[in-house]
């Protein structure tokens, strides 16, 4: 319900909206026009690939960043995934143990086959980066 006012607004609203519509279970619902398929058969056949994709998509943006971390950042980036590193995989190994997506019924989804592959190839990447910055646990 908020406006962005470039005038008024700040950085920490645009984060914080941000966290809001993608940080959730079903990021999905948040895209422009897609809040009217909660509950119906399309909105359930594509929010799931929508959100592994959105998870594909944020951990190779925090490979990105462990490569490449913006100038003036690189010891928040560093000090972040030190400390957080280790619950980003615990995530990944969650997914490939278990993988089950949990809808806002509380119906559990299978994750689908290209995601495990996807994920597959990207932990070691993952685990590689951590290791190196010396990630805690």
């Amino acid at each position: 319900t908020e406006v962005w006012s470039p005038g008024t607004s700040s950085l920490l609203q645009v984060v914080v909206s941000l966290q809001a519509l993608v940080l959730n279970g079903q990021p999905y619902y948040n895209e422009a026009g897609h809040e009217t398929l909660v509950d119906t058969p399309e909105g359930r056949r594509n929010a799931l690939p929508y959100s592994e994709n959105a998870f594909l998509l944020t951990l190779r943006t925090a490979l990105h960043l462990l490569r490449q971390p913006p100038r003036g950042f690189e010891g928040f980036v560093t000090d972040h995934f030190r400390q957080r590193g280790r619950h980003v995989l615990m995530a990944c190994d969650a997914y490939l143990r278990g993988c089950i997506h949990a809808d806002e019924g509380g119906m559990e989804l299978p994750c689908s086959t290209g995601f495990r592959i996807a994920l597959a190839n990207l932990v070691p990447r993952l685990v590689a980066a951590f290791t190196n910055m010396g990630t805690q646990g």
